[in-house]
């Protein structure tokens, strides 16, 4: 794993545990060190058996310029949700 895969990796935890801790939703992140490199899904509406996610992100590891590209923008979509539903959760008091 690369320095700034790490980073990244970091970064989204920290921000799925706050997610967790301050919103009402039900927020999933897995690792690994094969396949995809990050996923994350997210029910807003907290867990619903049989239910859709709302946020589903997948984000692979970077081996060439073309998974690169797709590690940058599947990264700055799930950050964006993350911080948006984070940020949802603290203007309407909802947790």
């Amino acid at each position: 794993m690369k320095a700034a895969e790490r980073k990244m990796a970091e970064e989204l935890m920290t921000l799925t545990l706050e997610a967790i801790e301050k919103t009402g939703s039900h927020v999933s992140f897995q690792i690994s060190d094969y396949g995809p490199f990050i996923h994350i899904c997210a029910m807003e509406n907290g867990f619903q058996e049989n239910g859709n996610f709302d946020g589903w992100f997948t984000i692979p590891y970077s081996v060439d310029k073309i998974t690169q590209e797709m590690q940058e923008e599947a990264y700055a979509q799930a950050k964006s949700y993350l911080e948006n539903l984070i940020q949802k959760a603290e203007i309407t008091g909802a947790a």
